[in-house]
């Protein structure tokens, strides 16, 4: 059992926001623990609320990779009324 709480950031996250794929080329991050990871996310977001958000999404049970959790991108719903 690892130590670290394993966070790798999904391809989306960078076609979908001004994250700087060069920035985070490793794509995988370690932090001393999940709580430790969702502030890091909270602290990205806030660059890219009015996009969407930036989600913490736990691995699969059955996924073998080493990430515990992948940062995952959801776009903001606009709502439009209708004329």
């Amino acid at each position: 059992m690892t130590d670290s709480f394993q966070v790798t950031i999904k391809q989306s996250v960078f076609e979908s926001t001004g994250l700087n794929p060069e920035k985070y080329a490793n794509k995988l991050f370690s932090f001393e623990s999940e709580t430790a990871a969702q502030e890091w996310v909270d602290d990205l977001d806030n660059l890219h609320a009015q996009q969407g958000s930036l989600i913490l999404h736990s691995a699969h049970p059955n996924d073998t990779s080493d990430a515990d959790a992948y940062l995952i991108f959801d776009p903001a719903t606009v709502w439009t009324v209708d004329e």
